[in-house]
């Protein structure tokens, strides 16, 4: 019954020791039955937390079982496969009791791989959409401002010109007021992304106009391909 589940299914004795693993767990983590039977897996398989630092015997979820007794479920773990790579799991841990008492524990777990790549473009898309408001607020409210950067010569030395590159200024949420200054490292990709760029330079265009008009001195700016390619730019 269990070679014909999806899931991994690994039997551990109450030395900690391995003393059954289907298909399923063989084809996940790349080790064979027969090269971990009787081994100490929690060394071999389930040494390093998810941050890469080293989880103890004591901390191992999975022979909390055996020790307490209780059925253990861990949604976010991971094992290691045989190259040494890891691969993240959901598990569940549940003792194996005999008539002699809790003699280890079965181990069912899962490759989660998949399900964390989905979660994180979710997150990702989120975080996007958070971003789009900002932008839109940013315009609306005329929170983005542009710093010069001086251009040398370096022949003589002197600043012969300015690259105007461009900040968008954060709102405090308390008073409203413009806060800290963001990089556009994180705002232009998604605005790129879901056509705004057109919108913020087009401000960039007006404001450095504005600036080289006021200074009787020239500017450069960047603008983006996008911008560039449209007709009605000029």
């Amino acid at each position: 019954v269990t070679d014909s589940i999806g899931e991994g299914v690994l039997a551990i004795d109450s030395d900690r020791r391995g003393t059954y693993m289907n298909q399923a767990a063989q084809e996940m983590l790349g080790w064979s039955f027969e090269e971990l039977r009787g081994r100490e897996l929690h060394s071999v398989l389930h040494n390093q937390k998810l941050d890469g630092s080293v989880l103890t015997t004591a901390e191992c979820p999975m022979l909390a079982a055996s020790r307490d007794g209780q059925v253990v479920r861990v949604e976010d773990d991971v094992f290691i496969r045989r190259d040494g790579t890891r691969v993240p799991v959901a598990y569940t841990a549940s003792p194996f009791v005999t008539k002699h008492g809790i003699d280890g524990c079965v181990v069912v777990f899962e490759d989660i791989t998949e399900r964390k790549a989905a979660a994180q473009r979710v997150e990702r898309d989120l975080d996007k959409l958070a971003w789009l408001q900002r932008i839109k607020d940013a315009l609306t409210e005329e929170r983005f401002v542009l710093h010069a950067q001086p251009i040398i010569d370096l022949r003589t030395g002197e600043a012969v010109q300015r690259e105007l590159l461009i900040r968008m200024q954060d709102t405090d949420d308390e008073s409203g007021a413009s806060g800290k200054l963001i990089s556009p490292g994180l705002f232009l990709p998604v605005a790129e992304e879901y056509g705004l760029i057109t919108e913020i330079d087009r401000w960039v265009i007006d404001r450095s106009t504005e600036l080289a008009a006021a200074t009787g001195k020239p500017v450069q700016i960047n603008v983006s391909a996008r911008s560039v390619s449209d007709p009605l730019l000029v």
